[in-house]
């Protein structure tokens, strides 16, 4: 009974060492909830069991089970995979102290002659381990180490996991071959080793090619954003230096003469800045909202908001991003024309992300009446004759969805694309 009592103790300090490790190292702060203790408590009680009843294998299947899923639950934002990293990092360290524990109680043992496997005693290590996991979260060094080897972890791409898996099988395969040299039928092993390679050549193959070409799209829109960025930069300073000269000839000039270069200067000071706003939106979403609504700024009473932290582009893939593109710059561009015919001239353009999804909403104001019942059928349209396929096209395709709705005389659409997993 006091066995399975130190174990479960034991058991509880463990799991919220590793846990606080896993907290220190991500730097993330934790927010208690109902659900939070469900799950600790499923987990803590489920690896005590295992460690009363001594059950090795499952416990280390458990280990890299349970707290992936926990962590990803704590920490959402964060990718699945660099979860995953994180939880090797962690087991690696936890090996380490358990060879030193074991060591240093091997030594104890060996001088002060005490029985280590005692059955009472066997829950000590584990103690000692979490006290260890406790000092690791708050040293500093070691959090930086550990994140510079989950970069260096996270820029491992598929294809190289494709050929570390291409290269051990290759290995296993030959291992095999020599050991069972006498028994092998040939003919059948050299179809079965031929047709295994050629396939996994191909998909190494199909994903590199795939992966270089993304990586190519994205640093072209990377050097576009650079180019809008730059361009908005060279744009204020020529703005700034006009304004003084304009000023300088204000200083000289009579009252007429002021009144017309306090005009000029109003058209010059814009209602949104772009170089602190274009930098904190995702880049590619980025080019397109400076590239369509740079010249309407003066116009349009622009407001913009982004709480996506991470790169649109590594959140989908390529299909469903080309495809959310498409839609954004259709439907900015019937926002923009709708706000510049209304009298508020209002746009607001607000990008957000949950677990699941993406979201971006593009609100303006407008002065036709619209039917948003008809919206998206072919040819309707509030404009002149002619028009009406935009909005007919970017509703038929489903893999980004797009909703519409009418909030206080504001236009809303709403863009919405899962994430790949």
């Amino acid at each position: 009974m006091i066995e399975t009592i130190l174990w479960f103790v034991a058991c509880l300090l463990s799991t919220s060492g590793i846990t606080y490790l896993f907290l220190k190292l991500s730097d993330f702060k934790l927010k208690l909830s109902f659900l939070f203790f469900v799950f600790f408590v499923v987990g803590w009680i489920f690896i005590s069991l295992l460690m009363i009843y001594d059950i090795s294998l499952i416990r280390v299947v458990f280990f890299f089970v349970f707290y992936p899923v926990f962590f990803y639950f704590l920490n959402p934002i964060m990718s699945f995979r660099k979860v995953i990293y994180y939880v090797i990092v962690i087991w690696f360290y936890g090996v380490i102290v358990d060879f030193l524990i074991m060591f240093l109680l091997a030594f104890i043992s060996h001088f002060f002659n005490i029985d280590i496997y005692n059955e009472l005693f066997g829950s000590i290590p584990t103690m000692i381990a979490s006290l260890a996991f406790v000092l690791l979260g708050n040293l500093k060094w070691l959090n930086k180490f550990t994140n510079k080897i989950i970069d260096v972890l996270f820029k491992i791409k598929y294809s190289d996991f494709l050929l570390v898996g291409f290269t051990i099988f290759t290995f296993s395969i030959g291992a095999v071959i020599i050991l069972n040299i006498h028994d092998i039928n040939f003919e059948s092993l050299l179809i079965l080793i031929c047709f295994l390679i050629m396939i996994t050549f191909i998909l190494m193959i199909d994903k590199k090619i795939t992966e270089e070409e993304n990586s190519i799209f994205l640093n072209f829109l990377k050097e576009n954003n650079n180019y809008y960025i730059k361009m908005d930069e060279e744009n204020n300073i020529l703005k700034h230096n006009l304004i003084a000269k304009l000023l300088s000839i204000k200083s000289v000039s009579n009252k007429k003469s002021r009144l017309l270069i306090d005009d000029m200067i109003k058209n010059f000071v814009s209602n949104i800045d772009f170089l602190n706003h274009v930098k904190e939106i995702p880049y590619g979403v980025n080019g397109i909202i400076y590239e369509k609504i740079s010249s309407y700024s003066e116009i349009i009473d622009i407001k913009i908001s982004n709480e996506i932290k991470n790169d649109i582009f590594s959140m989908l893939s390529p299909r469903k991003y080309n495809v959310l593109i498409e839609k954004f710059s259709i439907l900015l561009d019937n926002a923009i024309e709708s706000s510049c015919k209304s009298v508020e001239k209002i746009l607001i353009i607000n990008l957000f992300e949950n677990n699941q999804e993406i979201y971006i909403d593009i609100k303006n104001s407008f002065s036709n009446t619209i039917d948003l019942d008809s919206i998206g059928v072919k040819n309707y349209t509030t404009k002149a004759k002619g028009h009406g396929l935009g909005i007919f096209s970017v509703l038929r395709n489903s893999e980004v969805l797009v909703h519409f709705k009418i909030i206080d005389d504001i236009f809303v659409s709403r863009l919405r694309v899962k994430k790949k997993l």
